[in-house]
This record gives C-alpha cells, structure tokens and sequence, in this order.
C-alpha cells in the first residue's frame, strides 16, 4: 500500500515539475492556467490507467489548445514538455481528436476560449438546445476540472483510433446514414419521435442505473438478465442502420464518457460524481447522448462484474453483447 501510494505521489511531483520546466523554457503565447490544467492532468495519468485502460495515457498524443488564431501544440518528448505555435488544423469550438499529418492529436479549445463561447452561447440562450443535450456539463459548472475530464474523454478517443481502428470501423460496417451529421437525424426519426421507443429506453435506463448504483453481485446479475430480455425487444424494433449506429455510440463515445466520469471523480469526489453524471443517468435525452449514458452505465457495470474486463477488450465487440457474458 505504502508502495502504490509513493508512486502515485511520485508522479504527481513529475508532473508538476514538467509544468514548472515548460513555464521555465516558454510556452509561445499558452497561458499559465491552460498549462496548469495539463499539468493536472498529467498528475491523474496513473490513476486513471489503474481505473480505466491499464495502457491508455494522454502522453501518448500530442495536444493542441485553440485560442481563435493558434494552434498551441505540447508534446512530451524525453520526459520534457515542448510546446509550439502553429496556424491551427481546424477551427475547434469543442474538445475532439483529430487526425494530424500520420497521428492523432487532442484538439482543444483553451479554457478561456471555452469559456467565452460557453458565456456567448447561454446569453444568446442557445444552449438550451445544444449542450444539455450532449453534455453533463453546463455554464454553471465548466471550469479547469471540468477540462481536465474533457481531455480525458478526447484524448481516449485518440486511444481508441489510434489502436483499435479496424475494429471499431467495422462496426458501422452496411451504413448509409449521412456521415457529416452522423445519423443524428436517424435518431430522431427512429427513436426520440417514436413514442414507444423512448418508454422503453426510458426502461432500460432505469434498470441501467440500478445496476450503477447496486454492489450485490446477484442483484446485479438478475437486474441485467431483465434488462437484456427487455432489450432484445426493443432492438427488434429498430431498423438495421439504426442498430449499427447505436451500437457504435454505446462503444465509442459510451466508453469515452465513463473515462470522463472517473477523470471528473477523480479531480472532484463521489458525491459530485452522483450528481453529476449518475443521477440523471435514467433521464431520456434526444439526440446521441442518451448513448453516452448506456455506454458509461455498462462500463460501470461491467466493473462491478469483472474489475479485470478492460485489459482484454478490443471493441471488437458491443458492451452489450460484453455483458453478455456474465449472465450465460
């Protein structure tokens, strides 16, 4: 224990360290809190690995903060830190990984440029219809921690591309939705507009948080042989497009929204955890986010089942068909 402990504490001090270096040598115009916000980050590395994918770290990917003009780049090269300033490679008003020469790289917007989009946005009162929808997060709460999460959630996605990209493309294989808007409309017209399709998501959803919430194993167990019958109805109910797009959202952007969670648990505490992402976890929303609640619910549940499932996951399967496993 004493062992586990000084590592962590170890870490934290390169962290802060490799921060201090950059401050030291420059930074080309990134301000000292976007820095600090990464040097945090950096702390949590290890015990996100231990939490979520033993193999996952943002050191892996460079990571470009947006300021509206530049493209701030910091690389960790010998244990250093290295930023650079660039023309930008897209012009991003959200947190993404992208695809950048022969790599994958973080984009994020820089927290002030977040926060002065988050305060135009919610003055012009048009968030109402864009970010509850696709986030946990509003203006109210979108400060350093919450960036931090957010590089967290991106930074998986270029994980996950970066290793398990044919895998994870093959399960969009036989779509035809329009991929600029990515089947946000398929959704809408199969699912939010179908009055019996949300009663039995909102359904699941339930049965989802109860597993969340449950640490008795059995119960866990008759709770999900429930929530697969009552699934295997739903799903007969939707066309094929709409399976393999919600299939891909679950795995996806499902799995990146719990690494966001344990990144926002880890920077907060439990109870802001419960608030946050597990309470409303059974609220049906339109659009793909009701998605990333599934995805982050199974990955949950498929802790409680096997601390030891992520080690060996390829996302060559669903998290349902995962679950699966534990109840045959």
């Amino acid at each position: 224990m004493k062992k586990k402990t000084g590592y962590i504490l170890a870490y934290v001090i390169i962290g802060v360290l490799l921060v201090i270096m950059v401050l030291a040598t420059g930074s080309y115009g990134l301000s000292k809190e976007n820095l600090s916000i990464y040097g945090q980050a950096l702390e949590l590395e290890s015990q996100m690995a231990e939490k979520t994918f033993l193999d996952y770290r943002i050191t892996q990917f460079p990571i470009a903060f947006f300021d509206g003009d530049y493209d701030y780049v910091i690389t960790k090269e010998k244990e250093e830190l290295q930023v650079k300033k660039r023309k930008p490679v897209m012009q991003t008003f959200v947190g993404t990984a992208y695809w950048v020469e022969d790599h994958y790289e973080i984009l994020m917007p820089t927290i002030e440029k977040f926060s002065s989009m988050i305060d135009m946005l919610y003055s012009a009162d048009n968030l109402s219809n864009i970010s509850q929808e696709e986030s946990a997060l509003d203006e109210t709460t979108y400060g350093s921690k919450e960036q931090i999460a957010t590089i967290y959630h991106e930074g998986f996605h270029a994980y996950q591309f970066s290793n398990y990209e044919e895998q994870i493309s093959a399960q969009l294989k036989g779509h035809t939705f329009d991929d600029e808007h990515f089947g946000e409309a398929l959704i809408v017209e199969k699912i939010d507009n179908d009055e019996e399709q949300t009663r039995l998501y909102h359904q699941e959803l339930v049965l989802l948080k109860k597993m969340v919430n449950s640490d008795n194993i059995e119960e866990i167990k008759e709770l999900l042989k429930e929530y697969l019958k009552k699934d295997e109805v739903r799903r007969q109910k939707l066309t094929e497009e709409t399976l393999i797009l919600e299939n891909y959202y679950e795995l996806v952007e499902g799995s990146a929204y719990y690494v966001e969670s344990i990144a926002y648990e880890q920077v907060y505490d439990n109870e802001k955890l419960q608030n946050t992402y597990i309470e409303p976890m059974d609220v049906f929303s339109k659009g793909s986010h009701k998605y990333y609640n599934m995805g982050m619910a199974k990955c949950r549940i498929l802790d409680k089942l096997d601390p030891e499932w992520k080690n060996q996951f390829d996302f060559s399967m669903g998290l349902t068909e995962k679950l699966t496993e534990y109840v045959r």
